[in-house]
């Protein structure tokens, strides 16, 4: 069996991330909710994300890739979850706390698919002009799918995601 992500299927014709400017030197801001992973915070374009539901029961799928948890019933669609933390290969020490871990579903029409995150915390709009292109210095994997990182105000760093080339099959 292949690891490929995601699996074949709806979830896996997931389009490019809409509302995603040309990226760092674009004159077009970037309007993003704004997730943590461990003690990193990272934002997706609002006009990918569909809704925001707390974390619930999921049920597994044998011999799935690791990053791919299984599956959630929201309201009658079934829909395939994938963590983060895994899909990014995040290690921390931190355990993500149960009461504010969240459930992103992004995509649109059949291809939908939840991502788990540790927190979600706010929507911003991120002028380009703070935003740098990813550095030489992270792996080619990583560049693929970060469109940039952002210089907050309150010296935080925000990593801008493409969730169409993230969730991309492998």
């Amino acid at each position: 069996m292949t690891d490929s992500y995601p699996p074949p299927g709806p979830a896996s014709a997931l389009p490019p991330s809409p509302g995603l400017p040309a990226g760092p030197g674009s004159d077009q801001p970037f309007h993003l909710v704004t997730f943590a992973l461990g003690a990193e915070y990272y934002g997706v374009p609002i006009q990918s994300i569909q809704e925001i539901i707390r974390y619930q029961e999921i049920c597994p799928l044998p011999n799935a890739p690791p990053h791919l948890e299984g599956l959630i019933n929201l309201r009658g669609r079934i829909l395939p979850v994938a963590n983060l933390r895994r899909r990014m290969r995040i290690e921390t020490m931190m355990e993500p706390d149960p009461h504010t871990q969240r459930v992103i579903v992004v995509g649109s029409g059949s291809a939908l698919i939840g991502l788990i995150v540790d927190s979600v915390l706010e929507v911003l709009t991120v002028p380009p002009e703070i935003v740098e292109p990813p550095t030489a210095l992270t792996t080619p994997d990583y560049a693929d799918y970060v469109v940039g990182v952002a210089k907050l105000e309150d010296h935080r760093l925000l990593v801008i995601l493409d969730l169409g080339k993230l969730l991309a099959p492998a």
